[in-house]
């Protein structure tokens, strides 16, 4: 089987949508917040250490790069305080880029010396994605889409790593 591609996830998560079932079952599973909507593998936990690395003030703009629909970057601003749209590019004090930083050709020039791996975040994910693969048979499509994620994750052995990377502006 060979990994899968930007093209891939864009295809991915557009079949996913926003389906109130999938969505209630995503979150738990990952732990995050209720409201928090996660086209990701981001667990709570994970959130919170970005949230405190990050340590988004009321007048931060964070720049959410290539993440679906938001959820995380919302949550982050809405913790910080901050609840408004629209982006100055030279406003920038924070990026946060989710599940899209793997597809550079190289990786590691991109990232440098600021990324570190977290097997413990792939970990969670892998328990996350065990207990949607255990689930009874869903009539649902987004289940089913989700379902058929994770038994792919495991017949591909996930070629990705998860990493944290963090920078701040000079």
């Amino acid at each position: 089987m060979s990994e899968p591609d930007a093209d891939y996830f864009t295809a991915w998560y557009s079949d996913m949508g926003e389906v109130p079932d999938k969505d209630r079952l995503w979150t738990r599973l990952l732990g995050l917040p209720r409201h928090v909507l996660s086209t990701s593998v981001l667990t709570g936990t994970a959130l919170d250490e970005v949230a405190e690395l990050l340590a988004l003030g009321q007048d931060a703009v964070l720049l959410d790069l290539a993440c679906g629909r938001a959820g995380y970057g919302l949550e982050l601003v809405a913790r910080a305080g901050h609840d408004r749209d629209g982006l100055d590019p030279a406003s920038v004090t924070a990026v946060l880029c989710v599940d899209a930083a793997q597809f550079p050709p190289d990786f590691t020039a991109t990232f440098a010396d600021r990324a570190r791996s977290r097997e413990d975040w792939l970990a969670d994910e892998r328990v996350a994605w065990r207990a949607v693969v255990d689930l009874p048979p869903s009539l649902d499509p987004a289940v089913q889409s989700l379902q058929a994620e994770g038994r792919r994750v495991f017949e591909r052995g996930d070629p990705f790593r998860r990493v944290l990377a963090t920078a701040r502006r000079p």
